[in-house]
């Protein structure tokens, strides 16, 4: 019905006769000035248009008959001239580093690297030095480095003077299962020698995929010794014994995927064993997962347990708890901290001590890192993990920069909070000599058991005396005098000591005397 109203209309209109007036409006003044500036406006349309083809036929013939040369400089002059956009600054220098950094044309993948940068720049603050963002490679070594999982042979060894000493075989790897020993010699992988190369350079030399072979040569009592060995994906997250009849030892290094399981075998071995306490050492241990920690906890603590709050910056809190019955009543138990006990390990160390009766802290004082971190990963492989949370213990107690203090402070050798010096090739110290060198020489030579008088760095005759017997100990050039190789074995010596004996852990001996006196 509406329909047909509204055609009717149309053809009635179309019926009428068409009348056309022609009227003359009076313009006033206010209308006279648009009229004029529509004018201008026009006029300016047409000669920008004419403009933009100017300059477009300009560029393209200066292109072409210019030198690139003169046309660059040009526009170099021309970019210095204009003053930066302060509206995106970082990408404003990333662009003129780009284009007019000198140094620029030497670098592989400027623009990726002017990224990176970039962003290192943006989590660097000194309120949180945890914030950090990681290339593909150092994300993925950062992973691995928590989780302790690699693919090789299962040694660790020590680098003495460009000798690379074997100082622990693990067990159940191919390394134990091709008879390598404790104290042989890495001489050569896969036709290569590997004296005086890194630590870092013989791990990629032996390390590689798995199920492949790397012919090693080692030496044993000037004997060399050729042994093929298999690759292996192995994880190296804990380690642990018998210490006596009814104590074991459990180290954990890190906070990793597979920490809960690996403790929970060595407790597994310590209830075959008959053992009723432990002695769980995180030192050095710097952390890891918190979804890692908690399952270590369920072992020790009862189903519901608190293990720590965290708080996010609005104030909200979120308990976690552990979420699997207590494993096996282990106690009592003696806890080892250092200065490099950090984050998910000063969690557990707290989560026990606050909720178990029997626990005791031995050590120094701990690092003292309270916060939480997540990681976001960019599509390239690269990340950002940045800090989101504090932690406090289950009783509210937030360690950051303070530290768990210890309730038995022993300190190891003062060898191990010395920071030592790097000796100059060519130097020499002789009787009455005075230096920081001097100084680490009377440390490890006390530690290693030698007579010292004087440890402030001046070189006395007794320490010359005890020096020389060094020297011919170790089948060293007897001059009683300090070289530079001299000085690399001592430390070395120094190092495979602490690494393959427990004699001088003055930490360890007093958690065993501790649960021997319970």
């Amino acid at each position: 019905m509406e329909e047909n109203r509204e055609t009717a209309e149309m053809e009635n209109t179309q019926e009428q006769e068409e009348v056309v007036l022609h009227v003359h409006r009076h313009l006033y003044p206010e209308e006279k000035e648009l009229k004029k500036a529509k004018k201008e406006y026009k006029e300016y349309k047409i000669y920008a248009r004419i403009m933009f083809v100017f300059f477009l036929l300009f560029g393209w013939l200066g292109g072409s008959l210019l030198p690139y040369g003169f046309t660059s400089s040009l526009r170099t002059m021309i970019s210095r001239g204009l003053g930066l956009d302060d509206g995106d600054k970082i990408n404003a220098v990333k662009e003129v580093l780009e284009s007019d950094w000198y140094f620029g044309k030497d670098i592989e993948n400027l623009d990726e690297r002017l990224t990176d940068q970039a962003i290192e720049g943006l989590v660097a603050n000194s309120e949180d030095t945890h914030t950090l963002y990681f290339s593909a490679e150092e994300s993925d070594s950062f992973r691995q480095g928590i989780n302790r999982n690699y693919c090789g042979i299962g040694v660790q060894y020590l680098e003495i003077d460009g000798t690379n000493i074997i100082t622990k075989v693990m067990e159940d790897t191919p390394a134990q299962q091709a008879g390598l020993q404790v104290g042989d010699v890495l001489y050569e992988a896969d036709g290569t020698l590997l004296s005086d190369k890194s630590a870092e350079e013989i791990k990629e030399i032996i390390q590689g995929e798995e199920g492949s072979i790397v012919s090693l040569k080692i030496l044993r009592q000037d004997k060399i010794i050729g042994m093929p060995v298999e690759r292996k994906n192995l994880v190296s997250i804990a380690d642990g014994k018998v210490i006596d009849d009814r104590i074991g030892y459990l180290q954990l290094y890190q906070f990793g995927d597979s920490s809960g399981d690996a403790a929970r075998r060595y407790l597994d071995t310590f209830r075959e064993a008959g053992v009723s306490s432990l002695i769980l050492d995180l030192r050095d241990n710097g952390g890891g997962y918190l979804t890692s920690v908690t399952d270590v906890a369920s072992l020790f603590l009862p189903k519901g347990s608190a293990v720590l709050q965290r708080e996010d910056k609005e104030g909200n809190i979120t308990v976690s708890k552990t979420t699997q019955e207590q494993y096996s009543q282990i106690g009592p138990i003696v806890i080892l901290i250092n200065e490099n006990t950090a984050s998910a390990a000063e969690v557990l160390t707290m989560a026990l001590s606050e909720q178990r009766d029997d626990v005791t802290i031995i050590g120094t004082t701990s690092y003292g890192k309270g916060t939480v971190q997540v990681e976001r990963k960019f599509s390239d492989g690269s990340s950002l993990n940045y800090t989101t949370q504090r932690w406090l213990s289950p009783d509210g107690v937030w360690v950051n920069d303070v530290g768990i203090e210890p309730d038995r402070e022993v300190r190891l050798h003062e060898v191990f909070y010395h920071t030592f010096t790097k000796m100059k090739e060519g130097n020499e110290y002789k009787v009455d000599s005075v230096s920081p060198s001097v100084e680490d020489m009377a440390l490890c030579l006390d530690y290693l058991g030698y007579q010292t008088d004087r440890k402030d760095g001046y070189f006395s005759q007794i320490l010359s005396d005890n020096l020389r017997q060094f020297q011919h100990d170790y089948g060293l050039e007897e001059t009683g005098n300090l070289d530079v190789h001299t000085y690399r074995y001592l430390y070395g010596q120094t190092r495979y000591r602490w690494q393959t004996t427990t004699d001088t852990d003055t930490q360890l001996a007093e958690a065993v005397k501790v649960l021997q006196g319970m």
